[in-house]
């Protein structure tokens, strides 16, 4: 153990260097309040009132653009038939897929090595379906442990499981 006055004596020194480290940086903050030294450099060219500065140097801009993958892609001219087809009223959007009535239950683990099985109530009535297969055109695309992805008649929707 230590003795108190070893402690105390610790402690000043301590506050003693705690002191002298802020006292440098106050110093320095302080002294940079001052006027700083500048270096004159050259004197700027000006052109029409706007300063320049000539460069020896010169853009080659004739590389592949990454995007396109071509050097010089050509300019298209625009035709006075595309601005007629863009004022033509936009198709009508396609009619909202009515889903069958649908309920998804959970899975279940199979015995046999052939994985998940999802429990479904299809207009009412209660089916056993694995993942990839079609039942009254409604395809189980994907099972998770909480949800299963469905797509009936191209459109996609992920379900809960109740």
């Amino acid at each position: 153990m230590k003795k108190p006055a070893t402690r105390k004596l610790l402690q000043i020194a301590l506050l003693l260097l705690v002191l002298g480290i802020w006292g440098m940086a106050g110093y320095r903050f302080l002294k940079s309040g001052e006027e700083p030294f500048i270096e004159i450099a050259e004197p700027v060219k000006k052109k029409n009132g706007v300063a320049f500065q000539k460069s020896d140097y010169v853009l080659m801009l004739n590389y592949r653009d990454p995007f396109l993958n071509n050097i010089d892609a050509p300019e298209e001219e625009i035709e006075e038939e595309q601005t007629v087809a863009d004022n033509a009223p936009p198709p009508p959007p396609p009619p909202p897929v009515v889903w069958p009535s649908f309920e998804y239950h959970g899975q279940l683990k199979s015995g046999k090595d052939k994985g998940p099985i999802a429990l479904v109530t299809v207009n009412g009535k209660q089916h056993l379906l694995q993942s990839g297969e079609i039942f009254q055109g409604i395809r189980i695309v994907k099972l998770y442990l909480d949800s299963a992805r469905f797509t009936y008649s191209g459109e996609m929707k992920t379900f809960i499981a109740n």
